[in-house]
């Protein structure tokens, strides 16, 4: 349970802006003639772009919830893990 919840205080953490921490990730503009290009890239429509990094990170953290039995009892869920996921 405390790596699923220090890994969402971390993510919360570093999106603070007024922690004036370093950036968490970093995403360059670079020249290749004849155009400029991101890097990585940050078409939504790609998984190996950025969104498809931060939605993977996401979705690991959010599968732990799905490796912890839970504590108290519940009719519907045996871990964590929110319905739906």
């Amino acid at each position: 349970m405390n790596v699923l919840l220090r890994s969402l205080e971390y993510i919360a953490e570093n999106m603070d802006p007024t922690l004036n921490l370093p950036p968490l990730f970093e995403v360059a503009l670079m020249l290749e003639e004849p155009s400029l290009v991101f890097v990585p890239v940050l078409d939504a429509n790609r998984p190996d772009g950025f969104p498809g990094l931060v939605k993977t990170l996401i979705n690991d953290i959010v599968h732990m919830a799905g490796l912890i039995k839970r504590v108290a009892a519940c009719e519907c869920q045996t871990t964590y893990q929110v319905c739906g996921s």
